[in-house]
């Protein structure tokens, strides 16, 4: 049943479990609740994501939390500071074609730009 899943939308939870949605490759859609502040690794990797919101209260995303999801063009940030980004040899990031990343107008850039991981992204757009 979970293989032909095309959205989900949590409710409630501080944690995403690592490997939570792994290999759901229809999964294009998949909203959080502004009460999770950790992203296990491979969370959401291999996914059929297009665009995705990281919540306000997001500290911490594991390594490869969204690892080969290609379709992956979109990151939307809700966190003025930069969320930390646990490193193992590799990035949240790997293997995504994330194009754009949009963060909220009271963010500050100094925090992206000396952090792991976001610094390597320089076309930042502002949302409200």
């Amino acid at each position: 049943m979970a293989k032909n899943l095309r959205s989900v939308a949590l409710s409630e939870g501080t944690r995403i479990a690592p490997r939570a949605f792994y290999g759901l490759s229809r999964v294009t859609a998949i909203t959080l609740p502004d009460s999770v502040t950790a992203i296990g690794s491979n969370a959401f990797a291999r996914t059929g994501l297009v665009e995705f919101s990281l919540p306000a209260s997001l500290l911490c995303l594991e390594p490869q939390v969204f690892y080969r999801s290609a379709n992956l063009a979109i990151i939307r940030i809700r966190r003025t500071t930069a969320p930390i980004v646990v490193l193992k040899n590799d990035n949240a990031f790997t293997g995504t074609n994330l194009r754009s990343i949009f963060v909220p107008t009271t963010m500050h850039f100094f925090e992206y730009d000396s952090a792991p991981s976001w610094r390597n992204f320089r076309d930042f757009l502002r949302i409200s």
